[in-house]
Protein backbone atom coordinates (compact mmCIF):
# COMPACT_ATOMS: atom_id res chain seq x y z
CA UNK A 1 0.00 0.00 0.00
CA UNK A 2 2.80 2.41 0.89
CA UNK A 3 4.56 1.61 -2.39
CA UNK A 4 1.46 2.40 -4.43
CA UNK A 5 1.04 5.65 -2.50
CA UNK A 6 4.65 6.68 -3.26
CA UNK A 7 4.15 5.85 -6.93
CA UNK A 8 0.95 7.89 -7.04
CA UNK A 9 2.71 10.81 -5.35
CA UNK A 10 5.57 10.61 -7.85
CA UNK A 11 3.14 10.62 -10.76
CA UNK A 12 1.21 13.54 -9.27
CA UNK A 13 4.45 15.48 -8.68
CA UNK A 14 5.61 14.87 -12.26
CA UNK A 15 2.22 15.94 -13.63
CA UNK A 16 2.15 19.12 -11.55
CA UNK A 17 5.72 20.00 -12.59
CA UNK A 18 4.77 19.44 -16.21
CA UNK A 19 1.70 21.68 -15.90
CA UNK A 20 3.64 24.38 -14.03
CA UNK A 21 6.72 24.50 -16.22
CA UNK A 22 6.20 22.87 -19.61
CA UNK A 23 2.54 23.40 -20.44
CA UNK A 24 2.90 27.19 -20.39
CA UNK A 25 5.80 27.01 -22.89
CA UNK A 26 3.85 24.60 -25.11
CA UNK A 27 0.70 26.74 -25.17
CA UNK A 28 2.46 30.13 -25.32
CA UNK A 29 5.97 29.60 -26.69
CA UNK A 30 8.44 32.35 -25.95
CA UNK A 31 10.18 33.84 -28.92
CA UNK A 32 13.88 33.35 -29.41
CA UNK A 33 15.68 36.58 -28.56
CA UNK A 34 17.71 38.37 -31.18
CA UNK A 35 21.38 37.47 -30.77
CA UNK A 36 23.56 40.22 -29.34
CA UNK A 37 25.30 42.40 -31.89
CA UNK A 38 22.56 41.99 -34.52
CA UNK A 39 20.44 45.00 -35.25
CA UNK A 40 17.02 44.50 -36.77
CA UNK A 41 16.42 46.63 -39.80
CA UNK A 42 12.88 47.82 -40.33
CA UNK A 43 12.44 49.73 -43.53
CA UNK A 44 10.07 52.56 -42.80
CA UNK A 45 8.06 53.75 -45.78
CA UNK A 46 6.41 57.14 -45.67
CA UNK A 47 2.64 57.09 -45.59
CA UNK A 48 2.43 58.92 -48.90
CA UNK A 49 4.01 55.86 -50.60
CA UNK A 50 1.54 53.36 -49.13
CA UNK A 51 -1.05 53.64 -51.94
CA UNK A 52 1.62 53.08 -54.61
CA UNK A 53 2.99 50.16 -52.65
CA UNK A 54 -0.48 48.66 -52.25
CA UNK A 55 -1.15 48.90 -55.99
CA UNK A 56 2.21 47.32 -56.81
CA UNK A 57 1.60 44.46 -54.38
CA UNK A 58 -1.88 43.85 -55.80
CA UNK A 59 -0.52 43.76 -59.36
CA UNK A 60 2.15 41.28 -58.35
CA UNK A 61 -0.48 39.14 -56.69
CA UNK A 62 -2.67 39.18 -59.80
CA UNK A 63 0.33 38.27 -61.97
CA UNK A 64 0.83 35.09 -59.95
CA UNK A 65 -2.66 33.92 -60.91
CA UNK A 66 -2.21 34.28 -64.69
CA UNK A 67 -3.19 30.76 -65.75
CA UNK A 68 -1.49 30.80 -69.17
CA UNK A 69 1.75 31.98 -67.64
CA UNK A 70 1.44 29.43 -64.83
CA UNK A 71 0.80 26.60 -67.30
CA UNK A 72 3.82 27.58 -69.39
CA UNK A 73 6.07 27.76 -66.32
CA UNK A 74 4.78 24.42 -65.02
CA UNK A 75 5.32 22.75 -68.41
CA UNK A 76 8.87 24.11 -68.61
CA UNK A 77 9.59 22.90 -65.06
CA UNK A 78 8.12 19.46 -65.71
CA UNK A 79 10.02 19.10 -68.96
CA UNK A 80 13.31 20.14 -67.35
CA UNK A 81 12.67 17.87 -64.37
CA UNK A 82 11.79 14.95 -66.65
CA UNK A 83 14.94 15.30 -68.73
CA UNK A 84 17.08 15.74 -65.62
CA UNK A 85 15.47 12.72 -63.95
CA UNK A 86 16.07 10.53 -67.01
CA UNK A 87 19.72 11.60 -67.22
CA UNK A 88 20.20 11.05 -63.49
CA UNK A 89 18.56 7.62 -63.68
CA UNK A 90 20.91 6.60 -66.51
CA UNK A 91 23.98 7.84 -64.62
CA UNK A 92 23.11 6.62 -61.11
CA UNK A 93 21.24 3.42 -61.80
CA UNK A 94 18.26 2.19 -59.80
CA UNK A 95 16.95 4.13 -56.84
CA UNK A 96 17.02 2.89 -53.27
CA UNK A 97 13.33 2.02 -53.41
CA UNK A 98 13.77 -0.03 -56.56
CA UNK A 99 16.74 -1.88 -55.03
CA UNK A 100 14.72 -2.58 -51.89
CA UNK A 101 11.82 -3.92 -53.97
CA UNK A 102 14.16 -6.27 -55.82
CA UNK A 103 15.77 -7.43 -52.56
CA UNK A 104 12.36 -7.95 -50.94
CA UNK A 105 11.27 -10.12 -53.85
CA UNK A 106 14.32 -12.30 -53.25
CA UNK A 107 13.24 -13.07 -49.69
CA UNK A 108 15.15 -12.75 -46.44
CA UNK A 109 18.37 -14.15 -47.89
CA UNK A 110 18.55 -11.31 -50.42
CA UNK A 111 17.25 -8.73 -47.97
CA UNK A 112 19.93 -9.26 -45.30
CA UNK A 113 22.92 -8.13 -47.41
CA UNK A 114 20.91 -5.22 -48.78
CA UNK A 115 20.01 -3.97 -45.29
CA UNK A 116 23.57 -4.50 -44.03
CA UNK A 117 24.88 -2.42 -46.94
CA UNK A 118 22.23 0.22 -46.30
CA UNK A 119 23.13 0.54 -42.60
CA UNK A 120 26.85 0.67 -43.38
CA UNK A 121 26.40 3.40 -45.98
CA UNK A 122 24.20 5.42 -43.62
CA UNK A 123 26.75 5.05 -40.83
CA UNK A 124 29.56 6.13 -43.17
CA UNK A 125 27.65 9.21 -44.31
CA UNK A 126 26.78 10.14 -40.71
CA UNK A 127 30.42 9.73 -39.65
CA UNK A 128 31.60 11.87 -42.56
CA UNK A 129 29.03 14.57 -41.76
CA UNK A 130 30.12 14.69 -38.11
CA UNK A 131 33.78 14.89 -39.15
CA UNK A 132 33.02 17.76 -41.53
CA UNK A 133 31.09 19.57 -38.81
CA UNK A 134 33.94 19.18 -36.33
CA UNK A 135 36.45 20.33 -38.93
CA UNK A 136 34.36 23.42 -39.74
CA UNK A 137 33.82 24.11 -36.04
CA UNK A 138 37.57 24.04 -35.45
CA UNK A 139 38.18 26.35 -38.42
CA UNK A 140 35.72 28.91 -37.10
CA UNK A 141 37.34 28.88 -33.72
CA UNK A 142 34.99 26.97 -31.46
CA UNK A 143 32.64 28.71 -29.04
CA UNK A 144 34.28 32.09 -29.64
CA UNK A 145 33.47 31.81 -33.35
CA UNK A 146 30.97 33.72 -35.43
CA UNK A 147 27.74 32.19 -34.19
CA UNK A 148 28.23 32.55 -30.43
Amino acid sequence: MARQLRQAQAVARAASNWVRHDLREILFPSSIPTPPGIEEEHEQRPRRNWPKLFVRVCRRYVETWDSAKMRAERAARDEAAGVAAEQRREEEGPTLGEEFALAAKGGTQALKPFLANLYQSRARSYRDAVQQFVQGYKQVGGPGGWWW
